[in-house]
């Protein structure tokens, strides 16, 4: 029995569309993926780690109406992808 490693894909779509718009065009991928976070405009995708490659080839290439998907990284786990890619960015304070 092999072990089941996810891939966790981030990804920004412009201009924004609602979700079920998203979720619509994702049921249309080959592969299973599951849509983890949405807000709009960012996301994160869950799929098998076989099938990354293919899902990023797929989000690349996919459009929704005017709309257009763009990769923008992939983690091993959800909280790492959260961080790297969705979190609002902050710009550095000076020290106290």
């Amino acid at each position: 029995m092999h072990e089941r490693r996810d891939r966790y894909i981030a990804f920004s779509v412009s201009p924004p569309v609602d979700r079920s718009r998203l979720l619509a065009a994702l049921r249309t991928a080959g592969t299973v993926l599951r849509l983890v976070q949405y807000d709009g405009a960012r996301g994160l995708v869950g799929c098998a780690h076989t099938a990354k490659d293919d899902t990023i080839a797929f989000l690349n290439g996919l459009a929704i109406g005017p709309s257009r998907v763009r990769t923008t990284g992939t983690s091993g786990t959800i909280r790492k992808a959260r961080q790297k890619y969705l979190a609002r960015r902050r710009g550095r304070s000076a020290p106290p």
